[in-house]
């Protein structure tokens, strides 16, 4: 997600919300996220307050 995000940046694209989807949930579940595929969310997070 901050690759994206900076990709977006770079490119000059102003961003006003930056979110993810379904996709980071773990199998789904609401308040939840894929350790696997996303395992430095809570980080990232922290760093973008």
């Amino acid at each position: 997600m901050k690759a994206a995000m900076f990709r977006t940046l770079n490119a000059s694209i102003p961003i006003d919300v930056h979110y993810g989807d379904i996709d980071y949930f773990r199998k789904r579940l609401d308040f939840t996220w894929n350790t696997e595929d996303f395992n430095g969310l809570p980080e990232y997070i922290d760093w973008l307050h």
